[in-house]
């Protein structure tokens, strides 16, 4: 065999290489996005320092009046269609830290949640970074909450039933029955 012989098939095996690494990254990307229990995994794996709180102890923690912020970190288009009572929409860091300042009673506990949870995890992050603590993370975002039957509204306080579903790839993993029709997700 030649040196160009064995340099090409010596190349081949090197793109091969790539791309099965490459596929193996996406397809580590893709399992997060199966189901929200899988995605939930991914988000205590890649925000470790971001503590998650089930819906159930959401719920119990909701029903003793207490000074609870619940921050909704997805988009106002998102915010718009339903949201968890009592839920403000912020989004970045300087947003929260404008909030609470303008607060008269500060919460003991922010808790954030997003569609599936990947945003808020972002922002509980950056807020740790930036020196805020005692948060959580909503485990499985609004998606989860909705699944389980838990109480949505609008912004204007009416109860709803439908969570906006954000995308086509998130959507598979909110109830049919609870996706609100939204051109923003492909409808």
């Amino acid at each position: 065999m030649t040196r160009k012989g064995i340099l090409m098939i010596a190349a081949l095996f090197l793109v091969a290489f790539v791309v099965l690494g490459l596929g193996r990254l996406g397809y580590e990307e893709i399992e997060g996005y199966q189901s929200l229990e899988k995605a939930a995994e991914k988000i205590r794996k890649d925000f470790p320092r971001v503590k998650p709180i089930a819906p159930g102890a959401l719920a119990d923690l909701l029903e003793n009046p207490g000074p609870v912020l619940l921050i909704d970190a997805r988009e106002p288009l998102e915010y718009a269609v339903s949201l968890l009572p009592g839920a403000v929409n912020l989004r970045t860091v300087n947003e929260v830290n404008e909030h609470l300042a303008a607060r008269k009673e500060q919460p003991e506990i922010l808790i954030l949640y997003g569609a599936i949870g990947f945003r808020a995890a972002e922002l509980a992050d950056e807020l740790l970074t930036s020196g805020r603590g005692n948060l959580e993370l909503l485990e499985g975002g609004i998606f989860r909450w909705a699944n389980e039957g838990r109480s949505l509204v609008d912004p204007q306080g009416r109860t709803v039933t439908q969570v906006h579903s954000y995308n086509k790839v998130y959507r598979r993993l909110l109830d049919p029955a609870k996706r609100a029709l939204t051109p923003e997700a492909g409808d």
